[in-house]
């Protein structure tokens, strides 16, 4: 977007709007790194900005990443040098950074004293968005470190959930196994990417959302936002998936990355957006298999939709239905797969029907929830725990009293009846995941 360059931001509140930080952010910044702000006075005068020059402060390198961690404080030591003198001189130690002191040439490094365990920093426990930056907090609340990220676009992250007094980012914001992992969805640009930090804020690793190794044909190509990112650990390792969705909600990627160093170790392509997951042992090996939900949609309104894999993901080879996938025969094998019925109150106004929620109730059963988000409109299923029947189902209120309107309206040739409720209460397993808009799969799911 153009800046007027002779617009002047006027006052401390206008400037860290503009920067995307708190006033106190940004007062610091001025303090200590010297933000461009200007004043027709003293200090004491009112402060206000040029938004080209904050731009431009902003693109410097070494103000891009601002990183806080665990920093020893200034401290002042008093030594009596001279004992027949009266006066003392003070002697101001360095300002260090915990395990990051240079060894000058010909210098041997000062041994630091052991650490007892009471003394050792805290632990990630969580992390939040404030304006562009990301704050690492402890189980006290207290900030442990943070990074200033321009491109983060705080709008996408809407789905933030409050815990007590604490914001916790579900979907893209992971602490785990002494690692943070964050998924940066950007403004203005397509580099959306996870990172993996150290728990004292050093970068590991950086995975771009839609990254490939493959050869894909020319529907793949294009730009992908990161979804959420899961950590998964078990028995056979510790992995990072990291999903993403094209703009055409058509196709999904999702990725299986080491933990350790990010490389990319699988790619599973799905012909639809995946909107979420739930970590689910259905198959009671004690290694919980991924369940991503969404819908199968390659080009018109699919069907809802849910897969199954394993972690890290089977080897295609081994999947005698490979040919039938709707990608390339190398794609990732599904564990299980499975297609709803549409919600034909949402079909006659052209709108999609996706798996919108799964999750575990108290008895252990699995909860599946397919309508519209935002609409109100929903069905609802209970599966025994290995996905292999229907135990309960029922339609949300608001999705009768809708039907009840279309049909009013005489855009629905029908009535809301206990037929036409039982009418859902059905599923299709797959081997792979089909083309959701072919002929002999529209065939297949008209009951």
């Amino acid at each position: 977007m153009q800046e007027n360059k002779d617009r002047h931001l006027i006052g401390w509140k206008e400037i860290a709007d503009h920067l995307g930080v708190t006033v106190r952010t940004a007062q610091n910044w001025e303090r200590t790194k010297g933000l461009k702000v200007h004043r027709r006075g003293g200090k004491k005068s009112r402060v206000h900005a040029l938004p080209h020059e904050l731009n431009e402060w902003l693109e410097r390198g070494p103000n891009r990443v601002r990183i806080v961690f665990n920093r020893v404080r200034p401290r002042w030591i008093m030594l009596a040098l001279i004992p027949s003198l009266f006066g003392i001189l003070a002697v101001r130690s360095h300002l260090i950074d915990s395990g990051s002191r240079p060894n000058w040439p010909g210098k041997t490094p000062r041994q630091s004293r052991p650490v007892l365990d009471s003394e050792k920093p805290p632990a990630p426990a969580y992390c939040r968005v404030e304006g562009s930056e990301v704050q690492i907090l402890d189980e006290g609340g207290r900030i442990l470190w943070s990074k200033y990220l321009p491109l983060l676009k705080s709008a996408y992250y809407q789905h933030q959930i409050e815990l007590g007094d604490r914001v916790a980012l579900d979907r893209l914001c992971h602490v785990t196994r002494g690692n943070v992992l964050f998924g940066l969805l950007a403004k203005g640009t397509n580099e959306h990417q996870v990172f993996c930090f150290d728990a004292s804020g050093e970068e590991k690793w950086r995975f771009g959302f839609g990254t490939t190794t493959r050869t894909l044909v020319p529907e793949l190509h294009g730009y992908y936002q990161g979804e959420f990112v899961v950590p998964v650990s078990n028995s056979r390792g510790d992995f990072v998936v990291a999903v993403s969705s094209h703009d055409t909600d058509h196709p999904a990627q999702v990725a299986l990355l080491n933990q350790e160093s990010g490389e990319l170790l699988s790619e599973y392509w799905h012909p639809g957006r995946f909107r979420g997951y739930l970590m689910a042992d259905v198959d009671q090996d004690a290694d919980e298999e991924l369940l991503l939900y969404g819908f199968n949609n390659p080009r018109s309104l699919g069907y809802p939709a849910i897969a199954l894999l394993n972690v890290p993901f089977d080897d295609p080879a081994e999947n005698p239905n490979r040919a039938e996938n709707f990608y390339a025969a190398d794609n990732a094998r599904e564990a299980g797969y499975m297609l709803f019925p549409r919600i034909e109150a949402l079909s006659v106004e052209r709108s999609k029907t996706a798996v919108v929620y799964a999750c575990y109730d108290a008895k252990g059963n699995i909860k599946v929830v397919t309508g519209a988000p935002m609409s109100g409109i929903y069905w609802f299923y209970t599966f025994e725990p290995l996905l292999e029947r229907i135990i309960e189902f029922q339609a949300g209120d608001d999705m009768k009293a809708h039907h009840r309107d279309l049909y009013n309206r005489r855009l629905l040739g029908y009535e809301f009846t206990e037929e036409v409720e039982a009418s859902m209460a059905w599923f299709e397993r797959f081997p792979t995941a089909p083309d959701g808009d072919s002929v002999e799969i529209r065939a297949r799911m008209a009951h």
